[in-house]
């Protein structure tokens, strides 16, 4: 499995190709949020801001475990 991952990663890095960004959304009185792991610095003063860490919390609390074993950073493991 992972011989054919960097396969794949050298080949992503031959061909100069880029990860599109993953964006995420929120609505919040009636107005719709977008933003994105780049942007999301950005919003530590909004409103926004508030609630998403709020939301984390909550999750957290209510037992919620994040599985970070796949979470990739793509640009730095095709470099």
């Amino acid at each position: 499995m992972w011989d054919e991952t960097a396969k794949i990663r050298k080949l992503i890095k031959a061909k100069a190709l880029k990860k599109e960004t993953g964006h995420s959304w929120i609505e919040l009185q009636n107005k719709m949020y977008t933003f994105s792991a780049c942007n999301i610095m950005s919003l530590q003063e909004s409103y926004l801001q508030q609630v998403l860490t709020g939301l984390t919390a909550q999750l957290l609390d209510s037992g919620y475990v994040p599985d970070l074993m796949f979470s990739l950073n793509f640009e730095e493991q095709v470099s």
